[in-house]
């Protein structure tokens, strides 16, 4: 058996698919739907959107296969994401490669695979449109045109979800952005039992910038916080932890208002490190959060308050 070799640009690629916050996301319609229409078009009995993360494939969407995952180093779409065409083993009985992978010899005893890439906007390959059938088929280039538009499909989708959870102008998450990233953020940490916090601040006179600047040069006020100041500090503390997700700018929730989020930092600890770093700049309050008590959107609320006494 032949594991897939690792993409050159692997580090970036797993930096954009985490972005995009999909993973362990639950099944969609819009998803499934298309999952289900190469099922039907294909008359064949595995149809997947798999996305290949750096040790497993994971599917977001799945048509006659109850697993959500597989490792990485047996799976087929780890070889698909290598290239840009799409990848086919008409029959894997008599392919080197995978004769003696698992996924042939046992569940789902794969004999054809046929995998198109999923390109992210920044041209990094996620995963797959893929099909898997029991036994050995021909793919001819009219299905491979439609397996293309199928994945096309579903890169759109995939597209919509980041465009609808960033804000236009600082790329940062916004208020739908927000709400996806904080309730996987506290469930992690209740089922972790990890304590987190919430830091919520203002930029300070900001309307005196638009009046005597303009509108524009407000924009770029805002950008350049959300995009420098914010972003090299949560590079910063990424020191010792496994991934940025942990310090990381979580929303722009108002014009001019930002939150994020210190996973495993008690309230103290996140206001001490906040004003070293900042040296007061930031006039924080930040409660500690129960997992327990109240909801995430009293919670916000609650820190937009205090900003205004």
């Amino acid at each position: 058996m032949k594991k897939p070799d690792t993409p050159i640009t692997e580090k970036a690629r797993l930096q954009d698919l985490r972005s995009l916050d999909i993973l362990d996301t639950p099944p969609e319609e819009r998803f499934d739907r298309l999952t289900r229409l190469a099922n039907r078009l294909f008359n064949i009995p595995i149809a997947l959107v798999s996305i290949v993360d750096e040790d497993r494939q994971w599917f977001k969407s799945s048509v006659g296969l109850n697993a959500r995952q597989t490792p990485r180093d047996i799976s087929f779409c780890g070889h698909a994401i290598l290239g840009d065409e799409i990848f086919i083993v008409n029959d894997t009985a008599t392919d080197s490669r995978f004769l003696d992978n698992p996924l042939v010899l046992d569940n789902p005893n794969i004999r054809f695979y046929a995998g198109c890439p999923l390109t992210s906007l920044n041209g990094h390959k996620l995963g797959t449109m893929c099909l898997i059938d029991r036994k050995p088929r021909g793919f001819l280039k009219e299905d491979q045109a439609i397996l293309k538009d199928l994945a096309a499909m579903v890169e759109r989708e995939i597209e919509l979800t980041h465009l609808a959870t960033n804000d236009e102008l600082t790329g940062i998450p916004n208020r739908r952005g927000f709400k996806v990233i904080a309730e996987k953020s506290l469930k992690l940490c209740k089922r972790k039992h990890l304590p987190a916090s919430i830091v919520y601040f203002d930029v300070d006179k900001f309307k005196r910038i638009n009046d005597d600047h303009g509108h524009a040069e407000g924009d770029r006020t805002l950008s350049i916080i959300a995009n420098k100041n914010l972003i090299d500090y949560c590079k910063q503390y990424e020191i010792g932890c496994a991934r940025l997700r942990r310090y990381r700018p979580i929303g722009r929730r108002r014009i001019r208002h930002y939150v994020f989020r210190h996973l495993e930092r008690k309230r103290r600890a996140c206001r001490k490190k906040i004003r070293r770093e900042r040296g007061g700049v930031l006039q924080t309050r930040s409660p500690e959060l129960s997992n327990q008590s109240v909801s995430r959107n009293r919670r916000v609320q609650s820190k937009s308050s205090l900003l205004y006494r």
